[in-house]
C-alpha cells in the first residue's frame, strides 16, 4: 500500500518532466512550456505536503519497535520512535507475549484480553497481509 501511494505521488512529477521533454523535442508552444511547469510545480507541493505525513514515517523510520530482554533487572525494554510514543520500560513478569497475532481494528483495548479475542487471533492470524512476528501485551495495572 505504501509502495502504491508513494508511485502515485512521484508519478505526476516523472510525467511533468516527460512532457516537458517531449514539449521540447517537438513543439515551440510557450503555453505548453508553462503549463509542463506548472504541472511540475504542482507534482512537487503534493508531494512536499504528504512527505512528513506519510511517506517519511513510512519508508524513513522503524515501523515496527525492538525489544530488548534483560534477564537481570527482569526488565523489557521496548525501543520506539518517539512519534509513536517513544521508548517504554516494562516488567517482566506482566508483559505478555503473542506470537503471529494482529489484533482486529474494531478491538478496543479491554476486548483484547478476553476468550472471544483469542478465537479471534486464531482466526486472524498476522492480519490481513499475513503479517507475523511477536507483539507484546502489558494489561492494565488493575487488571492482572
Amino acid at each position: 500500500m505504501a509502495l502504491l501511494m508513494a508511485i502515485l505521488l512521484l508519478s505526476p512529477m516523472v510525467l511533468a518532466i516527460v512532457f516537458f521533454v517531449v514539449g521540447l523535442r517537438y513543439f515551440g508552444d510557450l503555453k505548453f512550456y508553462l503549463y509542463s511547469i506548472g504541472f511540475f510545480a504542482f507534482s512537487i507541493s503534493v508531494l512536499a505536503l504528504f512527505f512528513s505525513s506519510s511517506i517519511a514515517p513510512t519508508f524513513f523510520t522503524y515501523l515496527r519497535p525492538r525489544y530488548r530482554f534483560n534477564r537481570t533487572t527482569r526488565k523489557v525494554y521496548v525501543l520506539r520512535p518517539k512519534r509513536y510514543g517513544g521508548n517504554v520500560i516494562l516488567d517482566w513478569d506482566r508483559v505478555k507475549a503473542h506470537v503471529t497475532w494482529c489484533a482486529p481494528r474494531e478491538m478496543t483495548p479491554d476486548q483484547i484480553d478476553d476468550k472471544f479475542a483469542r478465537q479471534l487471533r486464531q482466526e486472524r492470524g498476522g492480519g490481513p497481509f499475513g503479517m507475523r512476528g511477536l507483539v507484546l501485551y502489558w494489561p492494565p495495572l488493575g487488571k492482572r
